[in-house]
This record gives C-alpha cells, sequence and structure tokens, in this order.
C-alpha cells in the first residue's frame, strides 16, 4: 500500500470523526471550544502542594464534565452556572482539606472571551486535629491503631479512613450482628483546631446458621452449598454475605441475589441466611463476522448452555466458516471439579484448513484441568488427542496421530478482555508431542507471550504484545504442518497475509520451529463510540530452535474503532513497510470484533 493511499484513509477517518462534531484542536489533544476544561485557572495554597493538587483535580473534573451549547444565549447561561457550581465545590473542597475559613473568588478574564477566568483562593488558617475520642469510650484504646494522630491537618479524606479502618479492627475482633462507626467534628474556631469522636453503634454478637437458597428452579442445591464462604457456627461477617452475593451473580445464572436476614439477633445467637435467587436465561447464541484481504469472509455461529448438567457446568458449541478454515468445535467446562479452585474442560472438534501452506482434515478431543492460583494466576494441564490427514503443497500427504500434554501458566490482570485500557497478560504454554501413527519424531513445543497496556489519559491508550515461540527434538521436515509456526495475518503482522512471513518453497509459506512477534499500538478514543488506532507490528519465523530478531518482517498501519456494549468493532489497514518485492498484496484489510490483542 503506498503512502498516498494511507494519508487519504486518514482523511476519511477524520471527515467521519468532524461528521460527529469534533474538531482538530480536540483530536490533537489541545483546546476545544466546546470544553470548559483549561479554561479556568487557579491561584492560591501555593504553600500546601497536596491540597492544591486536589482541588485542581476538582476543577478539572468538574469542567471537563459538559459541552458549551451552542446558542449564545443558552451558553452564557450555562457558564454561569458552572462558575457558581465551580466555586461552590472548590470552597466545599478547600474544607475538606482543613481550610475551614477559606474563601474563593471569581475574577473573569478581561478578554472577549466570556468562558475563561481565575478561581482565587483565601485560605485563612488551617485547623489541625486537637483531641481524639470514642463513643462509648471502652473503645478509646483501639484508637492507637489509626494513623489518625492529634495535631495532623483537618483532613477528611486522612478522618473517612480512620473510620473505615476502626470499623476494620471491631469487626475483626468480634462478630457483632450490626455494626456502625460514624464521626463527629467539633470546630473551635477560636483555637484553629477540631474534636474528632468516632461514634460507635454495635448489636449482640452472633455467628452463621445455615445458608438457604430460595427461587433456583434448575440449578442445584448442592452446587449452591459450594459457593458459600462460611461454615455453620463460624462468626457472623456481613462481609461473607456480600462475598456469597457476588459469587451467585457471578456465576452468570442469575439475574438477582437478595438476601433475607432476621431483624434481630435470636436467642441462641445463631442467624440464618436465605438468599432469595431469580434465575435468567441459561441459553444463549451469537453471530459474528470476519473479513480479512487474506482470508476473505468469514462467519461465527456459536450456542451455549451454562447450566447443561444443573450445577453450572458450560456447555458450548461454536462453527466457524470462512474460506481457509471451517471448524465444529464444543467444550464442556465443570466448575468444582475436586476442589473449589479447580475445573474441568472436556472438548472435541472436527475441521478443515486450505492454506498456502497445507490442507488439513483433522478431528481431535482432549481434556484440561484448570486450577485458580490467586486472582490473577492459572495454570492448567491435561491431555489432547488428534488425527490429521495433511497434505503439503509440494503433493506430500500424511496422516498423524499426535497425542500432547500441553500445560499452561497465565496471568492475567487485564480489566477487558474484549477492550483493555490497563494491566498485563503473561502465557507460558508447553506441550510435548508423540506420533502414535510413527511419521513424526517426538517433539516439543514452548510459546510465551505477553501484553502490557498502559493508560496515558481517559482517551489513550498504549498496548504492546510479544510473542516467542520454539520447537525442539525434530527437524521441520518431521513436524506436521499444522504445528509449525506461521506468522502474518490480523492476528500477528498486519500488512502481511496470513502465514506469508516465514520460510518458503516454490513460493509457499513452509513454516519454521521458531516464532518472534512483536506489536506496539496507540488506540485513541475521540467519542464515546468512536476512536482511532495507530500501530506497528514485527515478525519472523525461522527454521533454527531458537527464536530471531535478525530479519523482520514489519507492517505498519491505521485502524477505525466502533464501541459497543460487547466490545470494540475493528477496522484496520496495514501495509508491509518491509518485504516489499515478495509480498502478494501491497496493503491488507481487517474487519472483526475486539482488539487485535
Amino acid at each position: 500500500m503506498s503512502l498516498v493511499r494511507l494519508c487519504l484513509f486518514c482523511c476519511c477517518v477524520l471527515a467521519l470523526a468532524g461528521c460527529k462534531g469534533l474538531s482538530l484542536p480536540s483530536f490533537l489533544g489541545g483546546d476545544d471550544a466546546d470544553s470548559l476544561l483549561g479554561k479556568y485557572t487557579l491561584e492560591g495554597l501555593e504553600d500546601d502542594e497536596a491540597a492544591r493538587a486536589y482541588i485542581q483535580s476538582i476543577l478539572d473534573n468538574r469542567l471537563s464534565q459538559g459541552e458549551l451549547p451552542d446558542d449564545p444565549a443558552e451558553r452564557e447561561r450555562y457558564i454561569e452556572y458552572i462558575r457558581q457550581m465551580v466555586r461552590g465545590e472548590i470552597l466545599k473542597a478547600a474544607k475538606a482539606k482543613g481550610y475551614y475559613d477559606a474563601l474563593v473568588t471569581f475574577q473573569p478574564s478581561a478578554g472577549e472571551e466570556k468562558d475563561r477566568g481565575i478561581y482565587s483562593i483565601h485560605p485563612g488558617a488551617l485547623f489541625t486535629i486537637s483531641e481524639i475520642g470514642a463513643d462509648p469510650p471502652e473503645h478509646r484504646q483501639l484508637l492507637d491503631d489509626l494513623d489518625l494522630k492529634t495535631g495532623q491537618p483537618l483532613d477528611s479524606g486522612a478522618v473517612l479512613a480512620g473510620q473505615a479502618r476502626l470499623k476494620s479492627i471491631l469487626e475483626k475482633d468480634r462478630c457483632y450482628y450490626s455494626l456502625k462507626v460514624r464521626n463527629r467534628v467539633i470546630l473551635n474556631r477560636n483555637e484553629k483546631t477540631a474534636r474528632i469522636v468516632y461514634v460507635i453503634e454495635t448489636s449482640p454478637e452472633a455467628q452463621f446458621g445455615e445458608a438457604l437458597f430460595e427461587g433456583q428452579e434448575t440449578v442445584k442445591e448442592s452446587y449452591l452449598k459450594k459457593l458459600v464462604p462460611w461454615k455453620k457456627g463460624e462468626c457472623f461477617r456481613h462481609s461473607k454475605i456480600d462475598a456469597l452475593r457476588e459469587s451467585l451473580l457471578g456465576t452468570g445464572l442469575f439475574s438477582r441475589a437478595e438476601v433475607d436476614l432476621p431483624e434481630n439477633v435470636p436467642e441462641n445467637g445463631v442467624v440464618p441466611v436465605t438468599m432469595n435467587l431469580k434465575e435468567r436465561a441459561q441459553r444463549s447464541i451469537k453471530v459474528g463476522a470476519t473479513y480479512y484481504t487474506d482470508e476473505g469472509i468469514g462467519l461465527v455461529l456459536g450456542w451455549e448452555h451454562r447450566n447443561f448438567l444443573g450445577a453450572a457446568e458450560k456447555l458450548t458449541a461454536d462453527l466457524n466458516l470462512s474460506l481457509l478454515e471451517q471448524s465444529l468445535k464444543a467444550e464442556l467446562n465443570k466448575p468444582y471439579f475436586m476442589r473449589k479452585d479447580q475445573s474441568l474442560t472436556l472438548k472435541a472438534e472436527i475441521e478443515r484448513m486450505d492454506t498456502d501452506a497445507f490442507e488439513e482434515l483433522g478431528i481431535g478431543t482432549g481434556f484440561r484441568v484448570n486450577r485458580t492460583i490467586s486472582k490473577h494466576l492459572k495454570a492448567s494441564i491435561g491431555s489432547d488427542v488428534k488425527i490429521s490427514n495433511i497434505k503439503e503443497k509440494n503433493g506430500e500427504k500424511k496422516t498423524f496421530g499426535l497425542i500432547s500434554g500441553p500445560s499452561s501458566l497465565v496471568y492475567d490482570s487485564r480489566d477487558d478482555t474484549l477492550d483493555p485500557h490497563k494491566g498485563f497478560q503473561a502465557r507460558a504454554v508447553l506441550e510435548p508431542f508423540v506420533d502414535a501413527f510413527g511419521k513424526s519424531d517426538p517433539f516439543i513445543k514452548l510459546q510465551l507471550s505477553a501484553g502490557h497496556y498502559w493508560e496515558l489519559s481517559k482517551k489513550l491508550i498504549w498496548a504492546n504484545r510479544v510473542n516467542v515461540g520454539s520447537i525442539a527434538g525434530s527437524d521441520s521436515d518431521s513436524i506436521p504442518a499444522t504445528e509449525r509456526f506461521f506468522s502474518g495475518g490480523g492476528g500477528s503482522v498486519r500488512g502481511f497475509a496470513y502465514q506469508e512471513i516465514g520460510p518458503k518453497e516454490d513460493g509457499d509459506p513452509v513454516g519454521g520451529r521458531s516464532l518472534t512477534e512483536f506489536s506496539t499500538e496507540f488506540r485513541y478514543k475521540f467519542t464515546d463510540t468512536m476512536g482511532m488506532v495507530a500501530f506497528v507490528d514485527a515478525g519472523q519465523v525461522s527454521e533454527k530452535i531458537s527464536p530471531e530478531v535478525t530479519d523482520l518482517s514489519v507492517g505498519a498501519g491505521l485502524g477505525f474503532r466502533y464501541y459497543t456494549d460487547f466490545g470494540p468493532l475493528r477496522f484496520d489497514i496495514a501495509t508491509p513497510l518491509t518485504d516489499k518485492g515478495t509480498v502478494d498484496s501491497s496493503f491488507q484489510v481487517y474487519i472483526s470484533i475486539g482488539q487485535a490483542f
């Protein structure tokens, strides 16, 4: 693809953005005529950087929430309303930082622009804490464990943090059925000090009774009991009830999970907990489509049952149809397999592929035992059996009976799988293979990948990805073509056709024993529903075992995103920056759901 075509694409996307009312300065991150952000400045509190930064954040947040009306009369009224609103919020923020005698004045701009001005803070004296007490006094000794001390500034955030800390201490040591902690602040304006009193209200202590469930129709109670995070007789904790409710809703089986508790503690001190449930629809279908220049149009059909055997077993069936691949896959996932943090996955598939490298008709089955190690870390181990009839482009045909034992370790702290804004993901997969039919020597396949996402601002995300792989134990000719590494396409190096990167024989790709891929992408969201990306991808496939970066194939391009409730719709166009004399096309187009990585 030529540079002229890329420029024309940029102009088209910017024109589309302009139709939605986006000005060029706002797209570039500069001043926007329809926004008040940056047009009002703050003066005062130069000696208290922390308080000033806090108040500045309040000012910026308030000004960024609205846009100026187009009508001049409405615009003027709106500006005056915002001025008064912001002035009150600045005054409130100053008091929250201990400046209870503060005054806030506003000076409008002397120029013709009426939507500009300066807020001046006259802070007065900083109030400090003279005493910290508890009501009733019997809890006074617990105050020693708080970070809040006498002599500190009267910061509302610190007072509330002490309140939360005190409640946490009380909950840890006792089994109160109900517990309320609030604060009372008594100002001494003459001394510029304040007395803090934490008021504690408690009820008799209690123990957990049975967890009862009502309203479920198809979900087995034996499964629901496994979600309960307490045993009968344990110390009563409201936090554990909240955890149970979150677990119930997190299964995806219920649209409602309401807690029913007695008003007072029973005489025996044992509190029964009843969960009133309402089941949601447990079956769903999905339909999706893709278009890649190198792969053509693709259709994805899926069916899902989230409670197949009555204990949250999830059964999925997916049909994928494209010019290169046709497959039917089924998968059954059973939670709580032998232990709470473990699940069992059974799968089966039949597929046909016809690429520039090979033709394959295969059928396979396998299982995985998955374990959750921590909130972000998961591991799995299992076994696969697959029979494949493979015809390579040189005319050679072989039938393989591959038996493998894949194991993986995954760390994932991303905030969203389809559209991550921040977080980190890393995956390591080790898979040894043996061929029951003896056509291939035993070999081991190792693949490591990682992705990192930085939220540079509310509108700009910087995403990076690396993927490396290696196959040891056999030469390339002995390894089935379906298990060799290939690169190029919408999921790897954009700008190159599917499997176009790497060793070739008579012009057709043959794959290799090592893989290296890198991607970096800037994602800019200029409205709630639209955004753009600029990206560079690079990759190399080699016949050597060790991944190399000596002859990288590099592609770059631009993309458009339309954001929906189920994820972003992706339109990317890319061109190769290297290997231009060997590629079949000067540009590639990719349309699908979800970010590229």
